[in-house]
């Protein structure tokens, strides 16, 4: 279930059950671990905690009995290249998310680490390098393909290529439409390329969703993960246009 869906979808909850399920039956369980792993640390890389300490840390915790039970885990290396990214510390990141897919070359999931954490450094050429790769390797109808849109949209953005990031913007959220971080990215691009009504309305879609955590501008200034000037000049452009969007001050 978690393969299939990704980390971000609604249907992903009932696989976080039956992880908790495995682990009641083996704590050991390599797999459980790493996705429950990922479940606390990717609330903190979509800026959607609302305790991205206590994630943090819960997730380092799963990890690091994923890895005493198999150091030779791809789904682990995996796992802990997402906490290093939550923890700001991309350079690491890397070193694990290539150890992770030495161990499993065709293991989609890790490309958006190495996208991730290369955002994190402002190397755009590189996220969307990694995003063609994962593309070429997954299923044109791969439900996981929204995540490589997103990374395109935040590396054109980057670029100063606004209408290219709107562009896989919307194609992110047409294939995960309940996936709040890149609708709040298109509202702040609507809004920045003069679609105010459009970007309005996109905003308004984005706080009526189950899974929106972050409402304010200081909550999603709370959630930045890097501290590389480039990455710091993305985000203060999403913040300009949340905004400018209509999303409140604090």
């Amino acid at each position: 279930m978690y393969l299939r869906y990704g980390p971000n979808r609604k249907e992903t909850e009932s696989a976080y059950e039956l992880c908790e399920r495995a682990l009641a039956v083996d704590p050991r369980n390599v797999r459980a671990l790493s996705i429950l792993a990922e479940k606390f640390s990717t609330r903190v890389t979509t800026a959607q905690s609302t305790d991205p300490d206590a994630d943090i840390r819960r997730a380092a915790e799963l990890v690091s009995h994923a890895l005493t039970s198999d150091p030779d885990s791809h789904y682990a290396h995996q796992a802990k290249a997402r906490i290093l990214v939550a923890q700001r510390r991309p350079e690491e990141s890397l070193v694990e998310a290539e150890r992770a897919l030495a161990l499993n070359p065709g293991y989609i999931p890790t490309y958006q680490i190495l996208c991730m954490a290369n955002i994190s450094l402002a190397r755009p050429d590189q996220v969307i390098g990694h995003a063609e790769k994962a593309m070429q390797l997954s299923p044109p109808l791969d439900p996981y393909r929204y995540t490589f849109y997103a990374l395109k949209a935040s590396a054109h953005i980057m670029l100063g290529q606004h209408d290219s990031a709107i562009d896989y913007l919307r194609q992110a959220v047409a294939n995960n439409p309940d996936f709040p971080k890149p609708i709040a990215h298109l509202a702040a691009m609507l809004s920045l390329t003069g679609k105010t009504a459009e970007a309005r309305e996109t905003l308004r879609r984005y706080l009526a969703l189950p899974g929106t955590k972050s409402r304010t501008i200081a909550h999603w200034r709370a959630l930045s993960w890097a501290d590389n000037p480039g990455y710091l000049a993305l985000r203060e452009k999403l913040y300009e246009g949340l905004r400018c969007a209509g999303m409140p001050e604090e």
